[in-house]
């Protein structure tokens, strides 16, 4: 398998973050291209995490390790191509989000919402919003919300934490994978 410049540059990216202080990279499976057959799971998994599908496709993934804070979550869904998803459509649909959080919210619990971003490079397109979460009794949550676009698939993470630093290390191999699914999933197709 022969990864595109993109994908190879996203692992150094990787790489480099875990030299700056961050926990080591996890170990995980190598990833397939979507619908492979011969063997069942997940599309990937990543050491120091338990893996559990839940319904609706998505693949849940609980730190079970000092690493990761015990407790934090990396979840991902697989989607087909999403060309109608815009920055402005993810703007509106990340607002909305956040008003019916704040709907929902029980007594005492506060959302702070980042602006979304978005980066884009040759193959991929990243879109991304940040929540915090604090509880009547100060206690924090970090979720980080990732979409990575491509012309063949698009995939939506999630991580959320007990601090934005831990969150963000736990998406970022969960993010090297998906970036690789993705790559092999477009190479399947060429």
């Amino acid at each position: 398998m022969r990864l595109s410049g993109v994908a190879a540059r996203a692992a150094v990216a990787v790489l480099l973050a875990f030299c700056m202080g961050l926990p080591p990279a996890p170990a995980f499976e190598a990833p397939r291209a979507p619908g492979a057959t011969g063997r069942s799971g997940p599309p990937f998994t990543i050491g120091g995490f338990e893996y559990t599908l839940m319904p609706q496709g998505i693949h849940m993934n609980i730190c079970n390790q000092r690493s990761c804070g015990p407790g934090s979550k990396v979840s991902y869904i697989l989607f087909g191509p999403r060309p109608q998803l815009t920055f402005q459509a993810y703007k509106a649909q990340r607002a909305e989000i956040a008003a019916q959080f704040k709907k929902v919210a029980p007594a005492g619990v506060t959302f702070t919402f980042k602006p979304p971003t978005q980066q884009k490079t040759k193959l991929f397109t990243f879109l991304e919003s940040h929540r915090i979460t604090k509880a009547a009794n100060g206690q924090k949550e970090v979720t980080i919300s990732r979409t990575i676009l491509t012309k063949n698939m698009s995939i939506d993470l999630i991580s959320t934490a007990r601090d934005e630093k831990l969150a963000n290390a736990n998406l970022a191999p969960f993010t090297l994978a998906a970036l690789v699914v993705a790559d092999v999933g477009g190479q399947a197709k060429r």
